[in-house]
């Protein structure tokens, strides 16, 4: 059309490919199971490092790493019991991580962390 400014791509959208889907939709399992199983807040999930996490104890240090920050929103950092339901959740996504994070975004850091 005359007069219409020409719209430019500016990246190139990347989608998921077919072999990805599995790994996400088990993270995704894990993350929502984590949610009720813990009452954790989004910050702290998305900061959850594997070495908040002591299956052999059963129990799971909240701390938010995500904000750069190394406890919670009031200023603490406590263990909470590990529901034995979220056990297989938690060591599936432990596994399949190759960040210190449970929930890594594709560069390693974690999925809450405001940089990059």
């Amino acid at each position: 059309m005359a007069g219409t400014p020409e719209r430019t791509r500016l990246r190139t959208p990347d989608y998921l490919r077919a072999e990805e889907v599995p790994a996400v939709m088990a993270a995704l399992a894990s993350l929502f199971a984590a949610a009720p199983y813990t009452g954790m807040r989004k910050s702290e999930l998305l900061g959850l490092r594997k070495t908040d996490v002591d299956l052999s104890a059963g129990l799971l240090t909240v701390a938010a790493h995500s904000n750069d920050r190394d406890a919670t929103k009031g200023g603490h950092v406590d263990a909470i019991p590990i529901a034995s339901e979220l056990v297989p959740y938690l060591q599936a996504t432990i596994e399949a991580s190759p960040s210190e994070y449970i929930f890594p975004k594709a560069d390693g850091k974690p999925l809450g962390s405001r940089a990059g």
